[in-house]
């Protein structure tokens, strides 16, 4: 009977070996904070803009606006008025070609958008009003071409170069404007219906009295300026994101977060192995400066998903001020 109770006995199975460790993520590529991402519209003749059929005699006249008031803002209120402007969603601050810009964002639905390009384009119309907050190179197209018209703040009037376009445009008329001040200048590009300045004048009549009434104090004290937004600007509860086809071969990007400071904030692709998909590219399209402080800010970014499209999940990652390592803020499944 002992015997075979001994036969009985289980034998000893091994522990199978442990699972090796998995490997490290890659490492989070950090846009390049100068400015590179997508081409801008040249304001020439035979550019992106389609101007093709430019006759080059300009049709001059003047438009009357008080802009005196940008004069005022110092670079306190410069600094403030930049993180006012990256709370807000109505705005997009980030590098277009270098140089530190908010473009003005259209409305849509309960979102905004921003073209890559930063020229909203309808049947009627384009346009691009943008808030600048370096000095332009000197051989930028802003700054050569001779279709902008150049203004100081303060100046009654601004002289302004119309270009009436031709072809399929005959009957419209481009114009570009930019008015400078001390610690910023505003940007008004339109082309339109000849007799048609709504977009320009809007932007005028706007711009110079919105900006210099931003709170620095209410700024130090919310993050922004409550005076100048309302409860859909900003939201409360918990940070989302969302990554949705655009046009063919891009997709748009949206959410609401808070980086918990000032930095750059960015939008990441990664395969079914983990891998980054992408990395060249849509970094440096999505790269903004959103708001933090109190409540969530608005993030939107349309970047380029050629087809077939190998992402299976997105992050979004944040580069605090004066740090070399970046946060992620948010991940999620495609």
């Amino acid at each position: 009977m002992i015997a075979l109770l001994l036969a009985c006995t289980p034998k000893h199975v091994p522990a199978p070996a442990p699972a090796p460790p998995p490997p490290p993520p890659p490492p989070v590529v950090i846009p390049d904070l100068s400015g590179s991402g997508p081409t801008v519209p040249d304001l020439r003749a035979g550019s992106s803009l389609e101007l093709t059929s430019l006759t080059w005699s300009h049709v001059r006249f003047t438009i009357s606006a008080d802009t005196a008031a940008l004069s005022t803002i110092d670079a306190a209120h410069a600094d403030a008025l930049q993180q006012h402007l990256c709370a807000d969603p109505r705005w997009k601050v980030h590098r277009r070609s270098g140089v530190l810009t908010a473009e003005k964002r259209t409305r849509l639905g309960s979102a905004w958008r921003l073209p890559p390009s930063g020229y909203h384009e309808d049947s009627e119309r384009m346009w691009r009003i943008a808030v600048r907050f370096d000095d332009r190179n000197p051989d930028a197209t802003w700054a050569e071409s001779e279709l902008v018209s150049l203004a100081q703040a303060g100046d009654p009037t601004i002289t302004v170069n119309g270009t009436p376009l031709l072809g399929e445009q005959d009957g419209q008329l481009a114009t570009a404007i930019v008015v400078e001040a001390p610690q910023l200048a505003v940007e008004i590009f339109e082309a339109g219906p000849e007799g048609d300045r709504r977009i320009t004048a809007k932007a005028l009549g706007s711009i110079p009295v919105v900006l210099p009434s931003v709170s620095a104090e209410r700024v130090a004290t919310s993050g922004f300026d409550p005076s100048w937004m309302s409860a859909v600007h900003v939201r409360s509860g918990e940070a989302t994101a969302a990554l949705q086809p655009s046009e063919a071969g891009f997709s748009e990007v949206t959410g609401w977060l808070n980086p918990g400071g000032p930095g750059w904030t960015w939008l990441r692709l990664l395969d079914a192995e983990g891998l980054p998909w992408q990395d060249e590219v849509v970094p440096a399209w999505s790269t903004e400066r959103i708001g933090w402080g109190d409540g969530l800010f608005f993030f939107q970014a349309i970047v380029p998903t050629p087809e077939p499209v190998a992402a299976v999940t997105a992050q979004i990652w944040h580069l605090p001020d004066g740090e070399q390592a970046p946060v992620k803020l948010l991940e999620w499944p495609l």
